[in-house]
């Protein structure tokens, strides 16, 4: 199974695109510990979401995609970019994405102190006191990636 997740407008910078290269971020703090506004939580049998992210060209409801994360970059040699690329939370501790978020043929950023999971902001132009930032402890890539093939088993 894939994942398409996209976010409420692009982000101008390089996009480099390729099919299922998959990569997780690990994060040891808890996620989904929050003040109650949203739970991070995927929604029980028959409850949350669509089928795609957007609907006829509709925004989403706040908080019909908990699991969806934006993971935000601080580039070493240009500071806070903010949010680089879209991810799936898959357990408490664990986010997915793709590895060519990470590293690619233009950069290698698989330092986890660069890297912070945002959950619960549904418009990134806006504080809405909904946002979890949570650090990344590690950042785990796929053995083989290569920009084309061995997306994570």
């Amino acid at each position: 199974m894939s994942y398409l997740l996209s976010t409420r407008r692009s982000f101008g910078a390089f996009y480099y695109y390729s099919f299922i290269n998959l990569f997780l971020f690990r994060s040891l703090q808890e996620c989904g510990l929050n003040n109650g506004a949203i739970s991070y939580r995927q929604p029980r049998s028959g409850g949350g979401g669509s089928k795609s992210r957007l609907v006829n060209g509709k925004e989403t409801q706040k908080g019909a995609w908990p699991w969806q994360v934006s993971l935000q970059l601080l580039h070493p040699a240009f500071g806070f970019v903010g949010h680089w690329c879209a991810g799936v939370l898959i357990k408490p501790t664990w986010v997915l994405t793709a590895a060519h978020c990470i590293r690619n043929e233009k950069f290698s950023l698989p330092l986890a102190a660069l890297w912070t999971a945002v959950l619960g902001d549904w418009n990134r132009d806006v504080e809405e006191h909904t946002e979890e930032r949570i650090p990344i402890d590690e950042v785990v890539i796929h053995d083989r990636f290569n920009n084309y093939q061995n997306d994570i088993g």
